[in-house]
């Protein structure tokens, strides 16, 4: 496949998960979704159950959470040389809906 013609199919997919899921304002609300390693590394060692998925949503305060279903289209993305202001490097991009799952729900 052709560099440009790549760049155009993301260009579309992007435009895609914009239009996917529309709030009320008519405007879709950009979430991205990640994993603390330091969470994971804490509850590792002290034997801590703390949620360590990371959800950021535009216009809204972090949250975090055990399990998330995205009800819709996502993209995964990497970028070494501009990470998240948290640190992390790979996440989940999605414009769609989340639902968060208590701990205890078998999924």
């Amino acid at each position: 496949m052709k560099p440009h013609l790549y760049i155009e199919d993301l260009a579309q997919l992007i435009h895609d998960l914009k239009n996917s899921n529309k709030e009320a304002s008519g405007k879709a609300r950009r979430k991205r979704i990640h994993v603390n390693r330091q969470t994971l590394a804490r509850n590792h060692k002290m034997g801590e159950e703390e949620p360590p998925i990371g959800i950021e949503e535009v216009g809204r305060k972090k949250r975090y959470a055990h399990h998330v279903k995205i009800n819709g289209p996502s993209l995964v993305r990497y970028s070494e040389e501009k990470p998240l202001s948290c640190g992390a490097r790979v996440w989940i991009e999605t414009y769609a809906s989340l639902t968060t799952i208590p701990p205890e729900e078998d999924v």
